[in-house]
């Protein structure tokens, strides 16, 4: 029934989402309403709350959870979802005046007609939640909500987690818990005889395998990211300090629409190529290095992460011709494997006969990441190393929708071992499962040494 009312309003709904393009930024109809029915289904035995994110303590750009935005849709600040799995009904408490919510930069059309088009059945104010919870729970039932803290642009939740427990609620001096767990606590107090349980693997499961809009906006999110690439390669040469590469970088990430970067920009070359995720952009570049730039952009929630390779000089050297170009084939190999139905562990095996194959040892520290998991590192979605706790690790099986990274680098200091020179390469690129392969979404880069020097001149 309730995908049927759905389908009934589909007309008014579709008319709305044409006029809000902040929904249109996910744009597939009723998409918001089909996830939240999709999370009912999963809890028939009780009611979820989904926190969405504070209005920002300083003078920051407002940016909504990531699992709020996903079953929602709205950036709204201090708004409340709750999703009845019990009545299948799913409404939003938020608190923010218009105006205030004007001064955050939304509209006040934007308010009332973006909870409409993403289907809820009603929108109450924030005070009404506990009335709400008083009228519609009882002992026979459970509460769910999330327990890890909340996902903004350039967070995870699951690294973001570990550190708040090590400098926070670990420190004998502080002793602070995240605001989710400290909202389960609250529940517990309230509502004693009520199990309050973590919904977050639940959302993540959903968000592991993308969607057809999604799947667009992660598209245009590495094209964005690929320009930035091209252009920040065309713009290097030896005296240019690493912070106008970074700002170069940036805009042109900005200038195409992105929200901004995903990450902080990783920028290595020299002595800081001994660093994995090298920041600080206070270098310069000189003659003869070899530059690592680790980036991407954050496009209406969704994000990209690519890395490449390249001579400031435009120029390899014959060590870094040899070492690159190796890490290019093994990258291409890893990546042709790719298909619906095999494991990473599977492809890491496949990889490993092919260095046998070519004369290469695949036990050298150089071909780790190749022979583990097929060049496989993270999931990307909604964050940059997206829903890391539901992966299943070397044994999980590639499905349509997946979108991860092939991630090939040689560490600087094993090079330096080999060859006496300060240089690490890392080659990185976005790939989407499809349903007879995969889609490379960061095509549009120069990686082989012949298309990079001709790039470069």
């Amino acid at each position: 029934m309730y995908l049927i009312r759905i389908l009934l309003n589909k007309k008014l709904l579709l008319i709305i989402l044409l006029i809000i393009d902040t929904v249109l930024a996910i744009s597939a109809d009723e998409e918001y309403a089909y996830r939240r029915a999709r999370l009912m289904d999963s809890i028939p035995d009780g009611i979820a709350i989904i926190l969405g994110a504070t209005e920002p303590l300083c003078n920051e750009q407002f940016y909504q959870a990531n699992d709020f935005y996903y079953l929602s849709g709205v950036e709204i600040p201090d708004a409340i979802l709750v999703v009845n799995g019990l009545s299948h009904k799913s409404i939003m408490f938020y608190s923010k005046s218009l105006n205030q919510i004007r001064e955050l930069g939304l509209d006040d059309d934007f308010v009332n007609d973006a909870v409409k088009a993403s289907g809820f059945d009603s929108v109450l104010p924030y005070e009404e939640l506990f009335n709400y919870l008083l009228d519609n729970i009882s002992n026979s039932m459970k509460l769910y909500t999330s327990f890890f803290p909340e996902e903004l642009l350039r967070d995870n939740s699951t690294e973001k987690k570990e550190i708040i427990e090590r400098t926070m609620t670990k420190n004998s001096y502080d002793g602070r818990v995240s605001k989710e767990l400290k909202f389960v606590r609250n529940l517990r107090e309230k509502y004693p005889g009520i199990e309050v349980c973590d919904c977050s693997k639940i959302i993540w499961n959903m968000r592991k395998i993308k969607s057809e809009s999604e799947i667009k906006l992660i598209r245009k999110s590495c094209q964005i990211g690929v320009k930035a690439h091209n252009e920040t390669m065309r713009a290097v040469r030896p005296g240019i300090p690493e912070y106008k590469l970074a700002s170069l970088f940036e805009y042109v990430c900005r200038n195409e629409g992105a929200s901004g970067l995903a990450y902080e920009l990783i920028i290595m070359a020299g002595k800081n190529s001994f660093y994995g995720h090298y920041w600080k952009h206070d270098g310069v570049f000189q003659d003869g290095d070899l530059v690592v730039l680790d980036g991407g952009p954050d496009f209406k929630y969704y994000d990209a992460d690519i890395s490449t390779t390249f001579p400031v000089n435009g120029r390899f050297t014959e060590n870094q011709k040899y070492y690159y170009q190796l890490a290019y084939e093994v990258s291409r190999f890893c990546i042709s494997q790719y298909k619906p139905g095999r494991t990473f562990r599977e492809i890491g095996q496949i990889t490993r006969e092919y260095l046998i194959e070519n004369g290469l040892d695949p036990d050298d520290p150089l071909f780790r990441t190749a022979v583990r998991y097929g060049g496989y590192n993270h999931l990307v979605g909604m964050a940059t190393h997206d829903v890391k706790a539901v992966f299943n690790g070397p044994d999980e099986t590639l499905v349509p929708g997946m979108v991860f990274v092939c991630d090939i680098g040689f560490g600087a200091a094993r090079i330096y071992s080999y060859t006496g020179e300060k240089f690490g390469i890392r080659i990185e690129d976005m790939i989407l499962i499809t349903e007879d392969g995969y889609e490379l979404l960061s095509d549009g880069l120069s990686r082989s040494v012949v298309e990079i020097e001709s790039f470069m001149k």
